[in-house]
C-alpha cells in the first residue's frame, strides 16, 4: 500500500465517523495511547537482533571486554 492510499484509506476510516461522537472520542484516545506507545519506546529489537546483542555481549564478557563500575565512575566523572 502506497502512502497516498495509506492517507486515503484513513480519511476514509475518519469520515466514517465523524457523525458518532462517542466512536470519535474512542479513536482520538486510542490514537493518542499509539502515539505515546511510540515514544515511551525509543529501542526496539526484533528476536533476531536481540539474540545477536545478547551473543556479543556475552563475548564481550568472556574476552573481559568490559568496564568495571569505578572505571566507568573514573572515565566519566560526572556520572554517579
Amino acid at each position: 500500500m502506497t502512502s497516498i492510499e495509506l492517507r486515503t484509506s484513513i480519511l476514509t476510516e475518519i469520515a466514517s465517523i465523524m457523525d458518532n461522537e462517542e466512536l470519535m472520542k474512542q479513536a482520538l484516545a486510542y490514537l493518542r495511547k499509539i502515539k505515546q506507545r511510540n515514544i515511551d519506546s525509543p529501542c526496539r529489537f526484533t528476536v533476531e537482533e536481540l539474540i545477536e546483542e545478547i551473543e556479543l555481549s556475552e563475548d564481550d564478557d568472556r574476552h573481559n571486554r568490559y568496564y568495571s563500575t569505578d572505571e566507568l565512575r573514573k572515565k566519566h566523572p560526572l556520572c554517579k
